[in-house]
């Protein structure tokens, strides 16, 4: 059986099921690629702010001893890094109270 003699014996509920999972599936798949580039831009941001930052370090490290320099790169870098992350990370949490709280919404609404 092809899909052409099932479209001709499918009722309008199969059809309207089809083009919702349809629609479902594209719109799964344009968010998928969406965050994907999304991801790869803010990995290419962070990665330029990093450099950034540690060309600011190196003048302000040359008087310093090795151990120390690498301290006070760690520590910076480290807090880069967390700053990157939060901007990275704006939103996620509200979007994943609404995901959480959505089933729920019918039950009481």
């Amino acid at each position: 059986m092809n899909f052409s003699v099932y479209w001709q014996h499918a009722d309008a509920v199969s059809k309207t099921l089809y083009f919702i999972l349809l629609a479902m599936s594209i719109a799964t798949w344009t968010l998928f690629i969406l965050r994907v580039m999304g991801t790869r831009q803010l990995k290419q941001q962070a990665y330029a702010q990093l450099n950034q930052s540690l060309a600011q370090l190196k003048s302000k490290l040359a008087p310093l001893s090795l151990e120390q320099r690498k301290s006070v790169a760690e520590q910076a870098l480290l807090r880069q890094i967390s700053v990157e992350k939060a901007n990275a990370e704006k939103g996620v949490s509200v979007l994943g109270t609404i995901a959480s709280i959505a089933p729920f919404v019918g039950l009481f609404g």
